[in-house]
C-alpha cells in the first residue's frame, strides 16, 4: 500500500556515503520485506529523528534552567516559610 503521505510530499534525490556491510544488510531487509531500499533507509532515517525529536527541546529546556541559577525565589520562600509555620509541629 502506497504511502499517502510520501506522494503529497516531495520526494528529493541524494547521494550517501554508507558502509558496504550497511547497504547490503538494507538489501536483505528490503528483500525480505519487498521494500526497495530508498523505503528502508527512508524508515531508518523516520525512526532515528522519532527517537531524537525531544533532544533539542531538552537542550532548550537544559539552557533556561541554566540561566535561572540557583538563587532562592523570594516568593517561594516566603510562601514555604508560612506553610512551615502553619504546620503542627
Amino acid at each position: 500500500m502506497p504511502d499517502p503521505v510520501r506522494h503529497i510530499l516531495k520526494v528529493m534525490k541524494t547521494t550517501l556515503s554508507i558502509s558496504e556491510a550497511l547497504v547490503d544488510a538494507a538489501d536483505l531487509l528490503a528483500r525480505l520485506n519487498g521494500k526497495s531500499r530508498s523505503e528502508v533507509i527512508e524508515a531508518a532515517l523516520r525512526h532515528y529523528l522519532k527517537l531524537h525529536e525531544t533532544d533539542a527541546v531538552t537542550e532548550q529546556l537544559n539552557r533556561v534552567y541554566a540561566s535561572e541559577g540557583d538563587a532562592p525565589d523570594a516568593f517561594a520562600s516566603e510562601a514555604s516559610r508560612r506553610v512551615l509555620e502553619q504546620a503542627d509541629w
